[in-house]
C-alpha cells in the first residue's frame, strides 16, 4: 500500500500545485474585476467562463490522449492554463477575459481529466478508493489553500497572474 502511495506521490503533489492555483485564481480575478470597476453582470459571466470552458474541455480529453499519451497531454494542457494565466494582464477587458478563463478551464479539465484518469490506471483495484480518496482530499484542501494566498500580495499588481 505504500509503494502505491510513494509511486503517486508526484502527481498528486503537482495536482495540489495546479489547485492552489486554479484556487488563487478564482478568487483574485473576482476581487481584481471588482477593482477594476468591471460590472457584476460581467464579473458573474468571466467566473462562469471557467466551468463552461471546463465542460468544454472534458468532451476533447479523450480524443487527445489517445492521440498524443498522457504525460504529452498533461503538459500540454497545463501548459495553456499557464499561458492563459500570463495573458490576463495583457488586456484588463471583460470579453478577454472571458476567453482567458475560457480557456483555463479547458486546461483545468484536461489536467485534472488526465490526472484521475492516471491514477485510475496506476492504483491497484483494492486500493483504488484510498488512492482517490487522498487525491480528493488533497485536492480540495489546496484549492482552498491558495485561495487563503490572496493575503500575501496586492490584487492590484501582476504578481498573481505569475
Amino acid at each position: 500500500m505504500r509503494s502505491t502511495y510513494v509511486s503517486l506521490s508526484a502527481l498528486l503533489v503537482a495536482i495540489s500545485f495546479v489547485s492552489a492555483g486554479n484556487g488563487l485564481l478564482s478568487v483574485f480575478l473576482a476581487v481584481r474585476m471588482t477593482a477594476e470597476n468591471f460590472s457584476t453582470g460581467l464579473t458573474g459571466l468571466v467566473v462562469t467562463g471557467y466551468s463552461i470552458g471546463f465542460v468544454a474541455g472534458s468532451f476533447c480529453i479523450a480524443w487527445v490522449v489517445r492521440r498524443v499519451g498522457h504525460v504529452r497531454t498533461l503538459v500540454a494542457f497545463a501548459a495553456l492554463m499557464a499561458l492563459a494565466c500570463l495573458a490576463f494582464p495583457l488586456s484588463i477587458d471583460g470579453a478577454t477575459w472571458l476567453i482567458l478563463r475560457i480557456v483555463t478551464g479547458i486546461g483545468a479539465a484536461g489536467v485534472f481529466i488526465v490526472a484521475e484518469s492516471w491514477l485510475a490506471a496506476k492504483s491497484p483495484p483494492e486500493l483504488r478508493g484510498r488512492v482517490f480518496g487522498v487525491y480528493m482530499v488533497s485536492q480540495k484542501m489546496t484549492y482552498g489553500g491558495g485561495q487563503l494566498l490572496l493575503i500575501m500580495g496586492d490584487p492590484m499588481g501582476f504578481a498573481f497572474f505569475m
